[in-house]
């Protein structure tokens, strides 16, 4: 995000502060998801589509702060 982004360094805690929180509501569900359908599957799925932001963020350009969260 810094280098990518051009965000700056001293508002980098609040991408890590965001993404914690939104850890805690989806990891109970990612979970109930794998002891239906298997982890493996449930793994597949969640890696094909990491791929969506991470290529967003990539080619992103700089950007304010607002429209990191549409990015992923």
């Amino acid at each position: 995000m810094v280098a990518s982004v051009g965000l700056p360094e001293k508002q980098l805690f609040l991408i890590y502060l965001v993404g914690g929180g939104l850890t805690i509501f989806s990891s109970p569900m990612i979970g109930r998801l794998s002891d239906r359908f298997g982890k493996p599957k449930v793994f597949d799925i969640l890696i094909v589509f990491s791929f969506v932001p991470i290529l967003i963020v990539t080619h992103m350009g700089p950007s304010p702060l607002w429209s990191a969260p549409f990015s992923l």
